[in-house]
């Protein structure tokens, strides 16, 4: 083990024995958290380690939009520094550690800090000029450069740890955001905000199927405009509190004499009591306006509505779209019909960055840096023969080619990668990328050019400036873009296969919600389902069909691929499905009956379990069934996550999944006798019907009394052990050299 590495590891030992150590309560590193404050963490920075000689970290972030940023900000640093001489030897709290910090926001420097060993929080003044974005995207850019040249100039390490409690305060004034639906989803959406703002879809008490299928459109259509990263939950009026109405983005769904506190509304168009008093909207016409919420002005108020349940849904689909065309009025749009025909807008296939905004852009310096261009798709569209990015650029050759290059991320895909080479730094390079289609989505598109730079001495003047790669302008996206088809599938029989069958037709078209009709956690689960197939899916428009559970007629029946959500009891179709079943159910129970096994085990109602189960349809050779079920409110819920979250989908198979929490058991009930019972594996011992605990608010374990004697016990004897190391290293150092010098003077 050589010295350098010793040291390095004392150093970082000691930061860590300081992060077990020190207690929330010493000294100024804790603060209170107020409106103004935004904490590293609350930036998707977690506690991070900075290491000598030099070392950058960096992050970007997007304030509200209904924030105007005023004089008085400041970055509070909570940092501990650990230094190391060449004997291996800490240096004492509060000695000079011989390293500097840069601290710069939006190419502005804000200060340089001299460092100390041991913890520490400096506040540094931010000024105006700094609030200020020079990027197209508006997000603000925080750079903290390490500079401990020491470490080159002698044997030496510096370590820095940057507190995820670090902050930025940042006194601020709500204003009414801008009211323009031609900019929607904003501001209802506000992407790379480090304060995402609630939205609530807000329904009648007793919605018709109409008014929820309206509801359920507009939950799918916000999963696809965002790339479902905008959570919404469907509340009905009466279940909306005087906080969560002051505090969230409000999205009313329905006929208007749902929703009497809309002629609170100042809207384009009064919304009053029962009517709305326009007379240039017809009886069946759809209507979509914004206005600011009486309830506090930095939040907005969306009526997605029309006088019938038939122009309550051309609003709902309208919206799906993803743009609105208004009139001369900027907050309201009337929409007189629908077409699933959608006629292409003219869009050239070939988009340089220039066209994009952007101009030659520079990585530099050691470490990752990243360049970001937005390109849109509009909806209906999807990629046609042969679509490609063509990166045109330069490089340093100062850099170690060996452990630096690039990588190509849309919109959080990986979709190619390069290394440097020597002959690349000669000369203007272009390369060729093809772009997948399951990367390439409808609306705004995000590509990113990752570059990692690492030099090949730390300690070179060169390793930062030296350093660089630059983009040219003349780079372009190549993207031929045809009209979304709808394709003709043989049903997969397997959940595996999800999100067949739903996904044959992009606006899912052919896809029928059958809900109770009294259930909200069923409503929300179907919704956060479709959040997930809205994400997924190109086409124009979300055109699906909801049907309450008493009301499947024939035509849903035949027609449509169902997706059932909701608990057996309420649902009267599962019981004319019992015998199609994987895992049928008791009339009037919510467990599933897993018979056919040579012995079967019997689960007690009052057990939270989830089940997935995958049929075809009785009732149209064509079309299959999912069915997402629960025996209490609780396993819905879990039911609805192992369908809707990518980490649980992946474990999904065979024809009936039992959910246990995060827990996921797969089976085929077509490939053996049974299931094997999984509910009873699921829920193993003797079964007692009990309610297990929520899991949102989980009890906060006190520590146990022995903790901190054990890890200033482990850490004492690793540095006596490290201390032992180095002295034998130094003495066969001594003796090596009085060999040799004994060998010398014989």
């Amino acid at each position: 083990m050589n010295i350098k590495t010793i040291i390095q590891l004392l150093s970082v030992i000691a930061i860590l024995g300081g992060l077990l150590t020190f207690s929330p309560s010493s000294g100024a590193a804790q603060t209170t958290e107020t409106e103004d404050q935004v904490t590293f963490s609350m930036l998707g920075l977690q506690d991070q380690i900075m290491h000598g000689p030099y070392s950058t970290l960096s992050t970007r972030f997007n304030a509200p939009s209904s924030w105007v940023l005023k004089p008085g900000a400041k970055l509070l640093l909570n940092i501990n520094v650990s230094s190391s001489s060449a004997s291996g030897t800490l240096n004492p709290a509060g000695a000079d550690a011989g390293a500097s910090l840069q601290i710069s926001l939006n190419d502005v420097v804000l200060e340089n800090i001299f460092l100390t060993d041991g913890f520490q929080t400096v506040e540094i003044a931010i000024p105006p000029q700094a609030l200020t974005s020079n990027r197209l995207d508006a997000r603000h850019e925080l750079v903290i450069f390490l500079n401990a040249a020491i470490d080159c100039d002698f044997d030496h390490q510096t370590t820095v740890l940057i507190q995820s409690s670090s902050s930025i305060f940042l006194p601020h004034e709500l204003i009414a955001p801008e009211l323009d639906l031609s900019r929607f989803p904003k501001p209802i959406y506000q992407p790379s905000s480090f304060r995402p703002e609630n939205v609530l879809i807000l329904v009648s008490e007793t919605p018709t199927a109409s008014e929820l299928k309206a509801a359920l459109s507009v939950v799918a259509g916000f999963g696809r405009i965002t790339g479902n990263k905008q959570p919404v939950s469907l509340v009905p009026i009466g279940q909306l509190s005087a906080e969560r109405k002051a505090n969230s983005h409000i999205i009313a769904v329905g006929k208007p004499e749902s929703f009497s506190i809309l002629g609170e509304v100042q809207f384009p168009v009064p919304v009053n009591g029962s009517a709305i008093n326009a007379a240039n909207i017809a009886t069946d016409d759809g209507l979509i306006q914004i206005a600011h919420s009486p309830w506090n002005q930095a939040f907005t108020v969306l009526y997605v509505g029309g006088k019938t349940d038939v122009g309550v849904v051309k609003a709902a689909q309208a919206l799906t779209f993803g743009r609105i065309l208004t009139g001369s009025q900027s907050d309201l749009a009337i929409v007189s019909d629908v077409s699933s025909v959608y006629q292409i807008p003219a869009v050239s296939e070939n988009r340089s960055f220039a066209s994009l905004g952007q101009d030659v852009q520079t990585i530099s310096g050691t470490g990752t840096g990243i360049l970001e261009y937005q390109f849109y798709v509009p909806p209906g569209q999807t990629s046609g023969v042969n679509p490609y990015l063509e990166l045109v650029f330069t490089h340093s050759a100062l850099m170690d080619l060996n452990r630096s290059g690039a990588v190509m991320m849309l919109n959080g895909q990986s979709i190619g990668s390069f290394r440097f080479t020597e002959e690349s730094a000669r000369q203007v390079n272009t390369i060729q990328f093809g772009l997948p289609d399951y990367a390439i989505r409808p609306g705004n598109n995000q590509l990113e050019i990752q570059a990692d730079l690492e030099t090949n001495n730390q300690c070179s003047v060169l390793s930062s400036d030296g350093l660089w790669m630059t983009v040219s302008p003349t780079s372009l996206i190549h993207l031929p873009l045809v009209p979304v088809e709808f394709g003709e599938y043989s049903v997969a029989q397997n959940l595996s296969a999800y999100p067949y069958p739903f996904a044959a037709n992009p606006n899912l078209a052919e896809t029928a919600i059958v809900l109770p009709s009294k259930n909200l956690v069923a409503w929300n689960v179907a919704g956060s389902i479709l959040a997930d197939l809205g994400n997924r899916f190109a086409g124009a428009l979300i055109t699906l069909e909801v049907v309450f559970a008493n009301a499947v007629n024939d035509d849903i029946r035949s027609r449509f691929d169902l997706l059932i959500v909701g608990m057996a009891s309420e649902l009267p179709i599962i019981a004319e499905l019992n015998s199609e079943m994987p895992a049928p159910f008791n009339e009037g129970g919510n467990i599933a009956n897993e018979g056919g096994l040579v012995v079967n085990y019997k689960i007690p109602e009052g057990v939270d379990m989830g089940y997935l189960q995958f049929l075809p349809s009785p009732w149209g050779s064509q079309r299959a069934i999912v069915a997402v079920l629960g025996s209490s409110t609780q396993g819905l819920e879990w039911a609805g996550t192992a369908l809707s979250d990518s980490q649980f989908r992946s474990q999904l198979s065979g024809n009936f999944v039992v959910v246990n929490d995060k827990q996921i058991f797969s089976s085929d009930t077509r490939l053996g006798q049974g299931t094997g019972n999984l509910s009873a594996t699921a829920v193993p011992g003797n079964y007692a019907a009990t309610q297990l605990a929520p899991l949102s608010n989980p009890p906060v374990a006190a520590r146990p009394g022995w903790i901190m004697p054990a890890i200033g016990l482990t850490t004492f004897l690793i540095l006596v052990i490290l201390f032992i190391v180095i002295g034998n290293s130094f003495r066969q150092n001594r003796s090596r050299v009085k060999k040799e010098i004994e060998r010398k003077s014989e």
